[in-house]
């Protein structure tokens, strides 16, 4: 019987992901545990990732002692994994000093996922000066590398005029191609723009037909708005029965989700505008305990 090399039990570990469900994660950890005993950087790398998913990040603390494995083998993107474990507070530490100096290093040795992290550090301030120009330039050099992360950046940067002329056409142009992944938020901000008209022709069957495909890729904002376009007929044959199936998918959602859904109601960017349906998902989210959600709360008076 051949022995299997790490790359095979790697493409093993890969192809068990895809499938996905708990049990063929612990399948695929097993694949990448023993390709990591053979001396495989990746394994490592991807073994902390599988402990690095969904929202809440509850296994930040094994993903980083994964990472940090990777990271003594030379692997750059679990080096830029670690800093973004200590930038966030997942699981371990919130250090930001450690975390800039994980990533910056990275990102300096061209790995596109750490371009793109510091990007995110520039753009949000909260340690370094925040920067509009730098964030474009990071955000650039990981898009020109094809990364999806690094293409929503900058796509966000043009939305929003942040560094750079705002160009509703040039973030769409990106957005789609960070969709290509495919990624549900690029699916929901290009569906987004067609819903409104924006940077594209306007359109509610390409709108819909984005927000399906990041509803199905569990985006709650897209499951809200499908059900919208569902209520109210709009690019998909009108039916109660189907809004009313999406809301409830939209709410078993977690607290951070439902506020971004208020949120998005209150504005009226990409579903009609009602100050008293996003008072109602704020309330959902508030309940669950989102701060955020009861200071917009407050906000509107209720």
């Amino acid at each position: 019987m051949a022995v299997e090399t790490a790359e095979d039990l790697l493409e093993k570990g890969r192809m068990l992901e895809e499938l996905g469900g708990p049990d063929r994660i612990n399948e695929a950890r097993e694949c990448y545990r023993m390709a990591a005993e053979l001396g495989s950087a990746e394994a490592c790398c991807r073994m902390g990732r599988t402990f690095n998913r969904g929202e809440d990040y509850i296994g930040g603390q094994p993903a980083a002692e994964w990472f940090d494995r990777a990271v003594q083998l030379g692997c750059l993107e679990a080096q830029a994994r670690l800093g973004w474990l200590h930038y966030m507070g997942w699981g371990v530490p919130k250090a930001h000093d450690l975390a800039y100096s994980l990533i910056n290093e990275a990102a300096g040795q061209g790995n596109a996922l750490g371009q793109y992290m510091l990007g995110v550090m520039y753009e949000r301030g909260d340690y370094l000066r925040r920067s509009g120009e730098e964030a474009f330039g990071w955000y650039s050099r990981s898009a020109d590398q094809g990364h999806y992360r690094g293409c929503m950046g900058l796509a966000g940067l043009y939305f929003k005029g942040f560094g750079v002329k705002q160009s509703y056409g040039e973030a769409a142009r990106l957005y789609a191609i960070a969709a290509e992944k495919p990624y549900p938020p690029a699916e929901l901000a290009l569906g987004t723009l067609y819903y409104e008209g924006e940077g594209v022709p306007q359109s509610y069957q390409d709108a819909a037909r984005l927000y399906r495909r990041a509803a199905e890729g569990g985006m709650p904002e897209a499951m809200y708005a499908l059900g919208v376009m569902y209520r109210d007929g709009k690019g998909v044959r009108q039916s109660n029965e189907e809004a009313l199936a999406w809301y409830r998918k939209a709410e078993r959602s977690d607290r951070d989700a439902l506020y971004r859904i208020g949120m998005m109601i209150l504005k009226g960017f990409g579903v009609p505008k009602s100050r008293d349906d996003a008072a109602g998902w704020l309330r959902i989210a508030s309940g669950r305990g989102s701060w955020e959600a009861r200071s917009a709360l407050r906000s509107l008076g209720c």
